[in-house]
């Protein structure tokens, strides 16, 4: 899972990996992006990501995730998914998943 930072690149707006780039995340809307499979196997290990990243910023009103690189997911993921979700609004922020993002957080 990457967190992306909004920069511009050749004069356009672009989302990049935050951490990669030393680029200092939008308070207001995080940009995650899982690469991969969300499944069984993996689903502790993307909780442990979401648990990082909750201590290391802010808590943003909207939270967006790409799924665009997600290529399997099992009821194990989408329970994870859900239970993300919930946990969003229970903090009083959003929470949208995307199939489509316009670049890769590199």
């Amino acid at each position: 899972m990457a967190v992306g930072a909004p920069t511009d690149v050749n004069g356009r707006r672009v989302f990049k990996n935050a951490a990669r780039y030393y680029l200092p995340e939008c308070p207001q809307i995080s940009v995650m992006r899982v690469d991969g499979p969300l499944f069984f196997a993996s689903v502790e290990n993307v909780e442990q990501q979401f648990r990082q990243e909750e201590r290391n910023s802010r808590i943003a009103k909207t939270k967006l995730m790409g799924l665009k690189g997600l290529w399997k997911i099992d009821l194990s993921g989408a329970g994870l998914l859900l239970k993300e979700i919930r946990r969003a609004r229970k903090a009083g922020a959003d929470f949208h998943l995307s199939l489509r993002m316009l670049q890769p957080l590199r």
